[in-house]
């Protein structure tokens, strides 16, 4: 509202605060308020030529997760899909950007029980960041576990169990180990 009354013209400020308000809708489980306020922040976005920004396409991912928190996957998918296009093709197929929205992507397939899309996701995933985040990099071990829980959904048990350890030490050494993640990775 102060926005509105002090900058009217600033659309670039108005879709950057409607995407932080979202976030803290996103924080507290209100997924409805959080999806509709990125919407009109894309929706801003594309109407004054900001819809191929980093910021935008980061907003058209986060948008991805609440419709996941609505269980509304496929808009979620859409969401996720677009970002990672958009993400594609201003940043490269090597950007960094990418692993954390193809593994939000293949949480989602998770979801749905869609195994073998969210497998191949989590592989390319994994592998970029293998070559780009150090061992111990959170995004790179929270790709992995979740590599891992694919495995072992879709009845690849033995391979997963191959991995566990590794992703278990790290994940305690990094974050301790009586961190919710790594209680995750034991159980």
């Amino acid at each position: 509202n102060i926005l509105e009354r002090v900058a009217p013209d600033d659309f670039y400020l108005a879709y950057i605060h409607l995407a932080n308000v979202a976030s803290w809708h996103d924080a507290h489980a209100e997924y409805q308020e959080a999806a509709s306020l990125k919407e009109q922040a894309i929706a801003i976005a594309e109407s004054h030529g900001y819809g191929h920004y980093p910021s935008a396409i980061t907003i058209r991912c986060n948008l991805g997760y609440s419709y996941d928190g609505l269980g509304q996957w496929a808009k979620a998918v859409e969401a996720y899909r677009s970002c990672i296009d958009r993400r594609t093709v201003r940043l490269g197929d090597q950007h960094p950007g990418l692993i954390s929205a193809y593994q939000n992507l293949a949480v989602t397939y998770l979801s749905m029980r869609q195994f073998r899309e969210a497998k191949a996701l989590l592989q390319t995933a994994a592998a970029n960041a293998t070559d780009q985040l150090p061992e111990n990099s959170v995004t790179r071990l929270a790709v992995e576990l979740n590599l891992a829980r694919v495995l072992i959904r879709s009845g690849e048990s033995a391979e997963a169990l191959v991995a566990l350890p590794s992703i278990m030490a790290r994940m305690s050494a990094t974050l301790g180990e009586r961190h919710p993640a790594a209680a995750r990775v034991r159980s």
